[in-house]
C-alpha cells in the first residue's frame, strides 16, 4: 500500500495527490477563476477518477514533464518530485526484503525474532536521526566525492565464519539483506567489512579499531564476550574509541553464544503448536525497549560507570540470539540449524541457519530505523504547512517547525529549537521568501546539526582502573600490527630493516587452520602475522615510531595470545626473554655520538649484543604485565621521530603482535 500524505484536515494517497493536479491543469481555466468551493468540487472529482480507474503506479506520475502542484499552489519542481520518488522506491524496497525475512523465519508463527535485539528508546530514536542525516545529505550532495555508510563488524572466530564459509557468515548475511535499498541512496557508497579474527583477546584488539576497521564507520560491532565478557577495560576502550571517531558509529553489542543442537536431538523434540498467541501489535523498537539483553551485559557495568549511559551518544544496542533455544526443532529452526555449511565444527560456532539468523536480525532492525527514517522525512519535507505570506513571520515560523520536528519525532532542546527559529524567522521576515523544499531541507539540516552536536559533546566518564588516566587523553592510539584483516598500515611498513634481525611469519598456532582454508577455498580473512627473534641472544627488531603529542604515555608491547593453547618449548614470554631499548630523535645524527652508534648498528645488522646495548644514546625501558598478552612500559617517549628497539636476552625465542602507542 503507497504511504499517505496528510493534506488539509484528510489523508489521501500520494497517488491522488498527483492526480488532482492532473485534473486541476486540465481545467486551468476554471481553476483561475473559480471559488474556494468549486477547487473542493475539483479536488471530489478528482478522487472518483482516482477511484475508477485503480491505483496509478507513482512512478509513472513522477516520470511526466509537468510539475506536480502542491495543496498550497506552490509547484512540485522536477528535483522534488525525483526527491518524493526515492523515498516512496526505498520504503517499497525495505518493505520487500523485510517480507522475505518475515517469511524465511515465520515471523507471525515464531515471534522470537523480533525479541532477540535490545534498543532502548534513546538508541532507536538517534539511529532514526542519523539515518535522516543521511538521507538528507545524500539527496542534497553536490560534491563529487561519494558520500559513505560503512558497517564493520569486530569480533572472534563467531563473526569471523569458522567453520563455515567465509560468504554464509552472518556480516555476509546483513549485507545482502540491507544492499538492495542502500543502494537506491544517491552518491551513497554502501560497505560492509568483517574484520573480525579468530582466537584472538580484547586488548589490544579493542583498542585498535580504527587501525583493523577504519575511522568512517557508521555502525560497529562488538562479538567478544566468548573472550573478555567478564572485564569492562577493553570495552571502555572500545567505546571511547567509538566515540572518537568522525560519524559517532551506533555501537551494537552481539553476544557470541550461539544455539546448537544436533539433528538427532529432534527426534524426541517434536514441534509444538506455532506462537501466534505471542504475536505482539507492537512496533519492533517498543518491544525491544523491554526486552534485558543489555541489562545481562555485566561487562557493560563495572567500577561504578555504566557504560551505556555514559555513551548513549553512540545509540548502543545488544543482540542475544539464545532465546531461539525455546523453539528448537520447529519451524525454521529446524533439526539442522547448528549444521555448518563445512559439514562439521565447534559447537559454539553457529551453523550456516544460525548465521543468517543473526544477519537477518540485524539488517530488519536497521531496515525499521530506515523506513521510519524515510517516512519521517517525507512528512516533514512534503506535507503542506497551510501558511501563506500574508502570515507574520513568527507564525510561519512556528508552522513549519512544528511540522519538521513533529515529522522526524525529533527529540531537540528548546534552546536549539528557540535558535533555529529566531533564524527562521528573521529569513520569513521577507514575504517574498516560499516556504519550499530548499529551505525546509536547510532547517532539517540544522535541526538535526544543533541536536547531535549537543549530544556529542557531553563529557566522557573518568578512565576505568588500571588505565594510565594518559592513555584516555588520546583516543587514537597508533596500533602497529601485522594482524590482518585492517585498514591501517601494517608493523612492518615501520620496521627498520637494516638494524633488524627478526623474522615475520604466520603465527605457529594458526598454520595449520590457514593452510586449510587456502586448501578449500573457505575465504577466511584472518590472519596473525608476529616477529619472532632471529635466535641468539642480542637479536634485535627495530621498530619506528613517531609520537605526536606530549602525554608522555606509556607504550603496549603484546605478544601472541596464547588463548587456549601454549607456546612451543623453544618460545618464552616477552617478560622473560626480551628486553626494550629505545633511541631517541634517533634521525638526529649530527652529534659524534649518534654517528658512532649508526656506524655500530650497521656493522652488527640487527645484534645489540655488547657496546651497542650498552651506548649511552641507548634508554632501556621497564615494563610490566598488564593484561592478557600485553605489557605495559613504565613510561612514555617525548614527541619526536624515535627508534624502539626488542631484544631477545635469554635462549628463548621472544615475539611482538602489536606495538601501540597512545
Amino acid at each position: 500500500m503507497l504511504p499517505r500524505l496528510s493534506i488539509g484536515q484528510r489523508n489521501v494517497d500520494v497517488d491522488e495527490y498527483n492526480s488532482r493536479f492532473e485534473n486541476k491543469k486540465k481545467k486551468c481555466t476554471m481553476c483561475k477563476t473559480s471559488s474556494f468551493s468549486i477547487f473542493l468540487v475539483v479536488i471530489v472529482i478528482s478522487i472518483v477518477l482516482l477511484l475508477t480507474r485503480g491505483t496509478t503506479n507513482v512512478n509513472e506520475v513522477l516520470s511526466q514533464d509537468a510539475s506536480i502542484q502542491q495543496d498550497n499552489g506552490q509547484k512540485m519542481s522536477r528535483k522534488d518530485a525525483d526527491i518524493l520518488k526515492l523515498l516512496l522506491n526505498l520504503k517499497s524496497e525495505i518493505n520487500k526484503a523485510q517480507d522475505r525475512i518475515r517469511k524465511d523465519w515465520q515471523i507471525s508463527d515464531y515471534p522470537v525474532f523480533e525479541r532477540l535485539m535490545d534498543i532502548p528508546f534513546e538508541s532507536w530514536q538517534l539511529q532514526k536521526l542519523k539515518f535522516v542525516k543521511l538521507l538528507i545529505e545524500s539527496i542534497n550532495s553536490t560534491s563529487s566525492a561519494p558520500l559513505s555508510f560503512v558497517v564493520g563488524f569486530s569480533g572472534s572466530s563467531v563473526t569471523a565464519g569458522h567453520d563455515n564459509h567465509f560468504n554464509v557468515a552472518y556480516p555476509q548475511v546483513f549485507y545482502n539483506a540491507m544492499s538492495p535499498a542502500m543502494q537506491l541512496l544517491p552518491n551513497v557508497a554502501f560497505s560492509v567489512r568483517n574484520h573480525a579474527i579468530g582466537n584472538n583477546p580484547c586488548f589490544p584488539y579493542d583498542a585498535c579499531m580504527a587501525a583493523h576497521l577504519g575511522d568512517d564507520l557508521d555502525v560497529l560491532t562488538w562479538e567478544q564476550s566468548m573472550n573478555c565478557g567478564r572485564d569492562a577495560r577493553p570495552l571502555t576502550v572500545f567505546c571511547r574509541t567509538a566515540h572518537a571517531m568522525p560519524k559517532k558509529p551506533t555501537v551494537m553489542f552481539l553476544l557470541s553464544g550461539s544455539p546448537s543442537w544436533k539433528p538427532k536431538d529432534c527426534d524426541h523434540n517434536p514441534p509444538t503448536a506455532p506462537q501466534k498467541q505471542l504475536v505482539a501489535n507492537a512496533p519492533l523498537f517498543q518491544q525491544a525497549m523491554h526486552l534485558n539483553h543489555l541489562k545481562a551485559m555485566t561487562f557493560l557495568r563495572a567500577s561504578g560507570v555504566d557504560l551505556l549511559k555514559e555513551y548513549a551518544s553512540l545509540a548502543p544496542m545488544g543482540q542475544n540470539v539464545m532465546a531461539v533455544e525455546t523453539v528448537r526443532c520447529q519451524g525454521p529452526y529446524s533439526a539442522n540449524f547448528s549444521e555448518p555449511s563445512t559439514g562439521s565444527g565447534a559447537a559454539w560456532h553457529p551453523g550456516q541457519l544460525g548465521h543468517k539468523l543473526r544477519g537477518d536480525n540485524l539488517a530488519y532492525v536497521l531496515l525499521t530505523s530506515l523506513h521510519e527514517a524515510a517516512d519521517g522525512l517525507q512528512q516533514a519535507l512534503f506535507a503542506p504547512t497551510r501558511v501563506s505570506p500574508q502570515q507574520a513571520a513568527s507564525d510561519r515560523s512556528h508552522e513549519l517547525l512544528a511540522r519538521l520536528i513533529g515529522g522526524l519525532q525529533l527529540p531537540v532542546a528548546k534552546k536549539p529549537a528557540d535558535a533555529v527559529f529566531a533564524t527562521l524567522s528573521a529569513r520569513l521576515a521577507n514575504t517574498n521568501t516560499p516556504v519550499d523544499m530548499e529551505l525546509r531541507v536547510s532547517v532539517v539540516r540544522e535541526l538535526l546539526r544543533r541536536h547531535l552536536s549537543e549530544l556529542y559533546s557531553r563529557p566522557l566518564p573518568p578512565p576505568t582502573a588500571q588505565m594510565d588516566i594518559n592513555e584516555t587523553l588520546n583516543p587514537h592510539p597508533q596500533c602497529l600490527t601485522d594482524f590482518q584483516p585492517r585498514q591501517a598500515p601494517g608493523l612492518a611498513s615501520r620496521v627498520f630493516g637494516p638494524f633488524s634481525s627478526w623474522a615475520r611469519d604466520l603465527a605457529f598456532f594458526d598454520k595449520a587452520a590457514v593452510d586449510k582454508n587456502d586448501r578449500l577455498g573457505l575465504g577466511y580473512l584472518d590472519r596473525k602475522y608476529i616477529y619472532s627473534s632471529g635466535g641468539f641472544i642480542g637479536s634485535g627488531l627495530a621498530i619506528q615510531l613517531t609520537i605526536d603529542n606530549d602525554f608522555g604515555s606509556p607504550l603496549w608491547l603484546c605478544q601472541l595470545q596464547k588463548g587456549f593453547l601454549k607456546y612451543p618449548p623453544t618460545m618464552g614470554d616477552l617478560s622473560v626473554a626480551a628486553s626494550v631499548l629505545a633511541w631517541q630523535h634517533w634521525k638526529q645524527r649530527s652529534q659524534p655520538e649518534s654517528l658512532k652508534l649508526q656506524a655500530l648498528l650497521e656493522a652488527g645488522k640487527g645484534n645489540y649484543s655488547g657496546e651497542v646495548a650498552s651506548h649511552p644514546l641507548m634508554r632501556h625501558m621497564e615494563f610490566k604485565p598488564f593484561t592478557d598478552q600485553c605489557y605495559r612500559t613504565v613510561s612514555g617517549l617525548p614527541r619526536g621521530e624515535h627508534l624502539l628497539i626488542l631484544v631477545q636476552k635469554t635462549p628463548l625465542l621472544a615475539n611482538i603482535a602489536y606495538v601501540v602507542t597512545w
